[in-house]
């Protein structure tokens, strides 16, 4: 089985950033209400940092979700990760609509969830 999930990297901001603008209204009643300044590379490149920055201390799981090709198809992650004896974390995704019904995001997740799971 092709691998879903890849760690999100700081210069995935402008294909993402790509994604996010092509598929605003798509993703629209998912999101929270976004300013414009979400939309630009910079905010982008600005959320990955803190991602992966989080990911460091342990307290996150930032991916990209992947196409076949290996192109961006969307986001998956693993928020507000606790260690200890509550062991829990929120998993978030969103996947463009061109990826949208073919099985990318069940594949993220399954992958996702296994991760959490047994790592």
């Amino acid at each position: 089985m092709h691998v879903a999930t890849r760690l999100l990297s700081v210069e995935d901001a402008e294909e993402i950033t790509v994604l996010l603008r092509e598929n605003r209204e798509f993703l629209a009643p998912w999101d929270p209400t976004r300013g414009d300044d979400y939309f630009l590379v910079d905010t982008q490149r600005e959320i990955a940092a803190q991602g992966i920055e989080a990911h460091s201390r342990g307290a996150m799981l930032p991916l990209v979700i992947l196409e076949e090709g290996g192109a961006i198809a969307g986001r998956i992650n693993l928020n507000g990760i606790t260690r200890g004896a509550f062991q829990s974390a929120a998993l978030g995704y969103w996947v463009s609509e061109r990826a949208n019904g073919r099985g990318l995001a069940t594949r993220a997740v399954a992958e996702v969830v296994q991760r959490a799971f047994g790592e």
